[in-house]
């Protein structure tokens, strides 16, 4: 049939409140009822068992699930504790040999009478070079 002439069950305002659809046999809600459910207790209790025996499998499943992910989360946490850790070590070595390298600087060039003039000669340079670059390129 077209698609355009097929109609929806009609629902009434009043029954979507109420979680009914007069498309439904009887107007039962879509979840059920109480009087449903012990109607049908009273007829098949094994049915209910079964019923409540897979939704615990299925429930078992999705949690032994939730439980690898978490595991996996936090393997992968410690694995990232562990290369932050390593990283923060040779960090603090790699600072160590700069405060190495500026006292020797200091003690060769500020510290010496001819070696701060040297720095001053050398910083002198660059600013020559810097304005002479700035002045040809404006």
């Amino acid at each position: 049939s077209d698609v355009r002439t097929r109609r929806r069950p009609r629902v009434d305002e009043s029954d979507a409140v109420r979680g009914r659809q007069s498309g439904r046999p009887g107007g039962s809600s879509l979840f059920g009822d109480a009087s449903s459910v012990e109607m049908q207790m009273r007829n098949d209790p094994e049915s209910l068992e079964r019923d409540n025996d897979a939704a615990i499998g299925h429930m078992s499943d999705r949690v032994a699930m939730l439980r690898s992910i978490t595991d996996n989360i936090h393997d992968e946490a410690e694995s990232h504790k562990k290369l932050l850790d390593g990283m923060g070590d040779s960090m603090g070595g790699v600072g160590e040999t700069l405060g190495e390298t500026v006292k020797h600087f200091n003690a060769v060039f500020v510290n010496n009478k001819n070696g701060r003039q040297f720095c001053y000669a050398v910083w002198g340079m660059v600013g020559v070079i810097w304005c002479l670059h700035y002045l040809s390129s404006g």
